[in-house]
């Protein structure tokens, strides 16, 4: 353990390191887990029967390939094996509820992969090839990880001058990443990671594009790279429109530039003032950028595929007839809302009718278990977001508080609650509460019961994967 945090030793050899032999130790544990007949669902079964890539006699996929076909895996590998070439050259999912497993950005990305590679959809080795992206998409957001909570710490007054306080904070920060709840899920490919990586990417150029001068002053210092953020959170929300919340950002930054003015008197105050409010335009349009995006992915395309049609209004989905320009007539607001933009999306109406997911839907007797499960995440977050937003010298972390809250709200209020483990990999505040704790006492209660929980769960959560077992 203490090798790991010597600085003497090259920090991305060590994180190498470490990142490779917990993925040999995963694939080990789901090698020697014994399958159940019975499964919890048939979605891999009827995978391996109609694909002959997934010949269950070859021991390569009895025994690690096929047993990652769990959940919404079986879904991204249907996206990317069996999607329909529309006459324009846009791929589209067989059925209605496939379209909430990501079929322009993550399923594309994976079928664009495997073309690039010169490989064939019938390659019996595709599985391997899907997993080894997602592995090195995985391996890179621990990367970008180890620098964003480097830079983040370096500009904290706090630990502005202790080098070595700041390099155990990022690589604990890394080790709770490897090993982080979401256990199985971290296995295969799913299309957490790829979101993550850019939320990550884009949280590190917004922080070495911006100087804080105080708990409520902010400067650009490099206008390009925190242009460049918007486009990494912008390919993290079309993928994941739970990442849309990275959008507030943009929303507090350009709350400080235009609420919050210099002190100084007289000529320089004017010039001071007029500079910041043409600072001001860059997280303005950098959130116009992100909306954009999200609108025409989350809207505009899915209206054209299912709504622009000659079909009648009756046969045409619920969520297409529900616009909300007759929400807005009465406002008189109705000509500023383009006709695509529904009341409900095609992706709220798809989590709505496929998985119950609505307003305190989920919070019913028999998820109790998983609202258990669920839970250590949910504290120590909150945790989190509480010290930092109210820690004096952490106001380069405040906006991460207000990102981590919303967060919460978002997923205790109406997703399936047991998913924050998977869902949670692109908010690293709790990580960082953590690893803060640790750098201050090596023997804190909060992070040894955190660790415990962890060598329980992230084994036996990978175990429960393998076998499609809940939660999901």
């Amino acid at each position: 353990m203490f090798s790991v945090f010597d600085m003497k030793q090259p920090p991305i050899w060590t994180i190498t390191k470490v990142f490779w032999i917990s993925k040999v130790l995963q694939y080990t544990i789901i090698f020697f887990t014994p399958c159940i007949e019975s499964q919890f669902d048939t979605s891999t079964t009827l995978l391996l029967d109609n694909f002959p890539q997934l010949d269950q006699s070859q021991w390569y996929n009895a025994k690690i390939l096929n047993k990652l076909l769990s959940w919404d895996s079986a879904y991204y590998l249907k996206n990317i094996l069996h999607m329909a070439q529309t006459p324009d050259g846009i791929y589209l999912p067989e059925y209605e509820n496939e379209y909430a497993f990501s079929p322009f950005v993550w399923s594309s990305v994976l079928r664009f992969s495997v073309k690039a590679l010169l490989l064939k959809e019938d390659t019996p080795f595709l599985l391997l090839v899907l997993i080894s992206i997602t592995n090195i998409i995985h391996y890179c957001s621990t990367i970008a990880l180890f620098y964003l909570t480097r830079i983040v710490f370096q500009k904290n007054s706090m630990y502005k001058y202790q080098k070595q306080t700041v390099f155990r904070i990022a690589m604990f920060t890394c080790l709770l990443f490897i090993f982080s709840l979401s256990g199985g899920f971290q296995s295969t490919f799913y299309s957490e990671q790829f979101s993550t990586l850019f939320t990550f990417l884009g949280m590190y150029t917004r922080e070495y594009s911006t100087k804080y001068t105080g708990s409520f002053t902010i400067t650009i210092e490099n206008k390009a790279l925190y242009l460049l953020t918007s486009v990494f959170f912008t390919v993290a929300a079309v993928n994941r429109p739970n990442c849309v919340i990275n959008g507030l950002f943009f929303l507090l930054d350009l709350q400080k530039f235009i609420f919050n003015k210099t002190s100084q008197h007289s000529e320089l105050k004017n010039k001071l003032n007029d500079h910041r409010k043409r600072e001001a335009l860059y997280p303005l349009f950098s959130g116009c950028f992100m909306l954009c995006g999200m609108v025409y992915t989350v809207y505009y395309t899915p209206f054209q595929i299912f709504c622009n049609t000659s079909n009648s209004a009756d046969n045409l989905p619920n969520w297409c007839n529900n616009s909300l320009l007759s929400q807005l007539e009465l406002l008189k607001l109705n000509s500023l809302v383009p006709t695509f933009v529904t009341r409900n999306s095609l992706y709220t109406y798809i989590q709505r009718r496929y998985w119950n997911v609505g307003l305190l839907t989920y919070y019913t007797a028999n998820n109790i278990p998983n609202v258990l499960i669920a839970l250590p995440n949910v504290i120590y977050l909150f945790m989190a977001a509480n010290y930092f937003q109210w820690d004096f010298n952490s106001f380069n972390l405040h906006s991460y508080c207000y990102v981590s809250f919303a967060f919460l709200i978002m997923i205790c209020g109406w997703a399936h609650l047991q998913i924050i483990n998977r869902v949670i990999t692109f908010i690293p505040l709790h990580l960082w509460y953590l690893s803060s704790c640790f750098a201050k006492n090596g023997n804190s209660l909060k992070v040894k019961l955190y660790l415990a929980w962890v060598i329980i769960w992230w084994p036996l959560q990978t175990v429960l994967f393998a076998n499609f077992l809940p939660p999901a």
